[in-house]
């Protein structure tokens, strides 16, 4: 009588001890020990409540009172009420039942015949047999005794000098004058072989080291500069040089950084002392003996074949001479971040240099056809690993110290 309750009542059993009301309940059950090899055989679905019989005795159910600290240590769920002693004889399967039984529930099943549309297993704890007591946590094989690293930090580790110089690791932002002064040329006059800035030049580049500022004042970056021996793109970084108050020898002019076609033999810019007498809080690289721009073509204006063979020279010397002259700086200051490379250049010979340097060669670079563009001030974030010889782009082309300064001017007039 007790058993036919049961069969019309609608619940549902494990042979575990399990059970429930639903079906899907059921099946979720199934699939937390589908992959348990211990578990093989306890878990399969049968028409009453039952408990697994010890070889010997009856083990004894597990104290009631026994405190639920997790989930790995939950008492085994109770059976329902009316289950049956061990020694009465069990049904047939539901499937061997007449029709008027089979609406109970679908033909029962093992979690080996479960479709592949049922939940991955659970990661918890096969539910030990009554009676029995659970392992201690750390002595646990089916679950990690090492901590779960927070959601937050997961997958993320804070870069340290150590690493970044055994490594050969680099952090390169090249970065584009501001606006040129030729820009406000006015008509038909010539445009100047070196100019300055135009006023939106002088307040681009005051946003920049703003930004740059607000980047690394707070922490020590172990910052080094490079820039230009072209007058814009040294007024364009000198006020984050200010800002950040940097020594001179964190900052150097390199002669070979100058914009494409904009040296030869009828121009060989600057001497390096002359720029120095203006810009005192830099040093001078890559000049050469004559204290002239490194220029080694025979052209009256540098051609796109001598601008390449420059590019290459400038990653050969970022790989050398640069990366290790950044990684001791950062390192003697304690830096707490990747030793970090600003370069302010010119978007012809910057876009000639990232062929270079990410795709490992500048023949397919054209003149006129842009690949990285720069807006004035923009940043471009280069990582360069240098015992691999290769790098890889990060942030590309942004300007939002830009868009942060239109919005304060705007801010400003309308007062």
């Amino acid at each position: 009588k007790d058993l036919l309750i049961i069969i019309l009542s609608g619940m549902l059993f494990c042979k575990c001890g399990y059970s429930c009301g639903v079906r899907s309940a059921l099946d979720r059950h199934f699939a937390r020990f589908a992959n348990d090899p211990d578990a093989k055989g306890l878990h399969i679905e049968v028409c009453e409540p039952c408990e697994p019989a010890a070889k010997d005795a009856p083990a004894p159910r597990a104290p009631a009172e026994a405190p639920v600290s997790s989930r790995a240590s939950r008492p085994t769920p109770r059976t329902a009420r009316g289950a049956q002693p061990d020694n009465v004889a069990r049904p047939t399967p539901r499937s061997a039942r007449t029709s008027a039984t089979e609406d109970a529930g679908p033909e029962w099943r093992t979690p080996n015949t479960m479709s592949r549309a049922q939940p991955p297993p659970s990661p918890r704890l096969s539910t030990p047999v009554p009676g029995t007591r659970l392992p201690p946590l750390e002595a646990s094989s089916s679950r990690p005794t090492t901590p779960r690293p927070s959601s937050r930090t997961a997958g993320r580790r804070r870069p340290s000098v150590a690493n970044g110089a055994t490594q050969g690791k680099i952090r390169l932002l090249i970065v584009r004058h501001a606006q040129s002064a030729n820009k406000e040329k006015g008509k038909g006059a010539k445009a100047e072989a070196d100019p300055a800035l135009t006023e939106l030049g002088y307040s681009q580049a005051e946003a920049l080291g703003q930004r740059l500022e607000s980047e690394f004042s707070r922490k020590k970056a172990g910052l080094t500069v490079v820039s230009s021996p072209m007058r814009r793109c040294l007024l364009t970084i000198l006020p984050a040089v200010r800002k950040l108050k940097l020594d001179k020898d964190a900052c150097m002019v390199h002669g070979g950084c100058f914009e494409y076609a904009c040296a030869g033999h009828d121009h060989l810019g600057r001497a390096g002392s002359e720029i120095l007498e203006e810009f005192p809080e830099f040093d001078t690289i890559g000049f050469n003996n004559r204290d002239q721009w490194d220029y080694r073509g025979d052209s009256p204006k540098e051609n796109e074949a001598e601008a390449k063979a420059r590019a290459a020279r400038i990653k050969d010397w970022l790989y050398s001479t640069g990366v290790k002259t950044v990684q001791e700086r950062a390192k003697s200051e304690g830096s707490q971040g990747p030793p970090t490379l600003v370069m302010c250049i010119h978007q012809t010979f910057a876009d000639i240099l990232c062929h270079e340097l990410v795709e490992g060669s500048a023949d397919s670079w054209k003149y006129g056809e842009v690949k990285n563009r720069l807006n004035n001030t923009s940043v471009t974030e280069v990582m360069i690993d240098a015992a691999e010889s290769q790098a890889n782009f990060g942030v590309k082309n942004c300007d939002r110290h830009i868009f942060l300064m239109k919005a304060r001017q705007a801010r400003e007039a309308r007062r």
